[in-house]
């Protein structure tokens, strides 16, 4: 953070908008769909998240975007964090309502890295981290 002096002398904060992806959470992640039995895939690098299902065009999110509409914004830590477009609601975004958060499962006997994307009426999606599972 800078600060900056104004007229009065009145020190004003600046602060950055926050668009790079921190590197634990980089990666591409897999969701696995039982009703429909495709894949939804994510991918995250440090300055673009994209979102497609199986069959479908993505949607991409790219911090330096010239559309508002498709510019990403991080907020959050990897505890919990949100992926979204400024001018879109959480609703019109193509990424999970309620937030995401970087957890560890235990599937099978192993230990993978998961994304659990929380949807608005409490449920939940794991993206697994560079697997195709359709066993959870």
């Amino acid at each position: 953070m800078a600060a900056l002096s104004v007229g009065g002398g009145f020190p004003l904060t600046a602060r950055a908008a926050n668009t790079t992806i921190p590197k634990v959470l980089r990666g591409t992640y897999y969701s696995h769909h039982y009703v429909n039995h495709r894949w939804t895939v994510m991918t995250l690098t440090a300055h673009t998240a994209r979102i497609r299902q199986q069959g479908k065009a993505g949607t991409a999110f790219t911090a330096h975007a010239r559309s508002v509409t498709k510019r990403l914004v991080y907020t959050g830590s990897p505890k919990h964090f949100q992926l979204a477009a400024p001018t879109l609601t959480m609703a019109q975004s193509p990424f999970p309502e309620g937030g995401m958060a970087l957890k560890t499962r235990r599937i099978g006997g192993k230990t993978y890295h998961v994304i659990r994307g929380y949807g608005a009426s409490g449920g939940h999606a794991d993206f697994v981290r560079g697997h195709k599972l359709n066993r959870f």
